[in-house]
């Protein structure tokens, strides 16, 4: 009995361990790339723009968002706004484009980091917003050095604000959000942690698991299920947080003459018009564009139509972040979506890098992860 139990054991383990192995190869990128470090406004700025790329004397079109945008994988020159800048050679060669994505941020981290780069460097000549599903977690640490915003915000109750401030009161920049506790072995909670961070197969299980209790349950959504109707509802809390850091983004635009425009990136593991984020996207971006008079995309619609999308585009079985084919195909989208705005025509002025470029370190981080 127990070299039955042995032989089953061992059996299940090598099997085990031969998926580990083929997800870690199937995840494995040599196209990787780190973020720098720049220090403006007082503070070490998280990016993937090099000091020699600011110091690139082209207009500058900024690019903010999260890990998407960063795209740590497909390194600089393939990743969304590596691409862009290539797609954009070809009708805009006096425009550069700077990605300020990080990973782990929100729309309020997006208008810090913006200010960040007018003060280190200099006001954009145009300015990209990349909007993505778990932007809805908009509660967050890095909405932090920018919560005067939202103490003045005018569609917010004293008593949200207040929450939100006793929120920001209570974290350390750089931690994880935690809107409430977690027991030791659920979902989110340190051991579920730890078994993400060391396997890729236990991600992978997850995951699935994830997904099929989504399409097999009835009750409220949860985690990531959520999004959709967070983004569908222009009353949720949510969404009210989400246009107040657009409008401090589009009031720092305005001022500075910057031409603006806001695009959603799509969750590419499921690029299909029955994906529940479509519909919500089409609501968000109507809300957007009426409230803003600005340009606001659905990127869902750079790959319908194009011949080399397939319905799945993301860059691994364990990770839902874009292939570069998938980068590519929405930077070329955007480029020419920009340009029939007047993204690159008149230019407000060339921003000065001398002072961005003195202090920079370039730190080695693992990859990022989706969601953060």
């Amino acid at each position: 009995m127990r070299a039955i139990a042995l032989t089953l054991f061992i059996g299940f383990l090598a099997g085990f361990l031969m998926i580990e192995a083929f997800l870690r190869y199937d995840d494995y990128s040599s196209l990787a790339e780190d973020y720098t470090y720049h220090h403006w406004d007082g503070r070490d700025r998280r990016v993937m723009a090099t000091a020699e790329e600011l110091a690139d004397p082209r207009h500058d079109v900024v690019f903010l968002g999260d890990s998407m945008v960063a795209g740590v994988n497909c390194g600089r020159e393939q990743n969304l706004v590596g691409q862009f800048e290539t797609a954009m050679r070809h009708v805009a060669p006096n425009h550069k484009a700077i990605n300020l994505g990080s990973a782990n941020t929100s729309v309020f981290a997006y208008l810090d980091q913006l200010q960040g780069y007018h003060t280190g460097v200099g006001a954009p000549a145009g300015l990209i917003v990349m909007l993505y599903t778990n932007d809805a977690d908009v509660i967050e640490p890095r909405m932090c050095p920018v919560i005067d915003v939202i103490k003045r915000a005018d569609n917010l109750s004293t008593s949200e604000k207040k929450e939100i401030v006793d929120f920001c009161d209570s974290v350390v920049l750089g931690t994880p959000a935690s809107s409430q506790p977690v027991s030791t072995f659920s979902i989110g909670g340190p051991v579920d942690r730890w078994f993400h961070g060391v396997s890729y197969a236990y991600r992978f299980i997850r995951g699935a698991m994830v997904i099929l209790a989504g399409s097999l349950g009835d009750g409220e959504p949860v985690g990531r299920l959520r999004y959709p109707g967070l983004w569908s509802n222009a009353e949720s809390l949510e969404m009210r947080l989400i246009t107040a850091g657009i409008e401090a983004i589009k009031a720092h635009a305005d001022q500075n003459g910057t031409p603006l425009m806001i695009a959603f990136y799509p969750p590419v593991e499921f690029l299909s018009k029955d994906n529940p984020s479509y519909a919500a996207t089409e609501i968000a971006s109507n809300e957007l564009r009426e409230r803003f008079a600005v340009p606001v995309l659905n990127g869902f619609e750079a790959y319908f139509d194009d011949p080399r999308a397939s319905r799945n585009m993301s860059r691994s079985l364990t990770d839902a972040h874009p292939s570069c084919l998938g980068h590519k195909i929405l930077a070329e989208w955007l480029v020419k979506k920009f340009g029939e705005t007047g993204g690159f025509e008149s230019p407000s002025s060339i921003a000065q890098p001398a002072s961005a470029s003195n202090d920079t370190v370039l730190i080695v981080e693992p990859a990022d992860q989706l969601g953060d």
